[in-house]
């Protein structure tokens, strides 16, 4: 049962995506419900009021920890979903936006593993958060998740330090894929936590 659950996760999200690729436009035109900043999951559900990203920063015992940005809400969803059930990841937060985005992986270095970007978002670009994050540290892995996946975009994104590049309608096992691998080649926690996030 749980295969099967598994694969129904799977379509879900590829679907999501599918008809993200044709609507996409209209997604940045929608009234999204404005997250306050610092958002964070625990446990699959949705904690408000953690600002200063402690939840996060607590999160490394739950899974590798995963930092979202993307503007759909039902791309999100379903990708929470099927990174903790595939991957081994905890998500830890999300943003709609480049600046949110920015602002938060900046000012918690030390509280996410992974950051998970949409090219595309409802204020500024996935490449802009990519450009920001360029001297993040060494086990940290950014990747860029897009409907847009084309050898010039691969390029861009190569040329700003993105890790890899993930066609959002047929790569999504892929990324799990890579996801799993990063989670392996983590390093110990004790090195990690030498420096705590301030």
């Amino acid at each position: 049962m749980r295969q099967i659950g598994i694969q129904n996760r799977r379509f879900e999200i590829a679907h999501f995506c599918r008809l993200s690729l044709t609507s996409e436009l209209l997604f940045h035109w929608h009234n999204f419900e404005k997250l306050p900043n610092g958002v964070v999951f625990n446990a699959g559900r949705l904690f408000r009021g953690d600002p200063e990203g402690r939840l996060a920063a607590r999160a490394s015992d739950l899974g590798h920890r995963t930092y979202l940005v993307e503007d759909n809400a039902l791309i999100r969803e379903n990708l929470e979903g099927t990174l903790e059930e595939l991957a081994g990841a905890r998500v830890v937060g999300f943003s709609e936006t480049e600046d949110d985005g920015v602002r938060w992986l900046h000012k918690h270095p030390n509280a996410w593993d992974l950051a998970i970007v949409d090219l595309f978002l409802k204020e500024g670009s996935g490449l802009g958060v990519a450009s920001a994050c360029q001297q993040r540290l060494p086990h940290q892995k950014l990747v860029m998740l897009t409907n847009y996946a084309t050898r010039d975009i691969r390029a861009r994104c190569a040329s700003l330090g993105v890790d890899a590049v993930f066609d959002k309608s047929n790569e999504i096992e892929d990324l799990m894929d890579f996801c799993v691998k990063c989670r392996l080649a983590m390093p110990a926690p004790t090195s990690l936590s030498q420096s705590g996030d301030s």
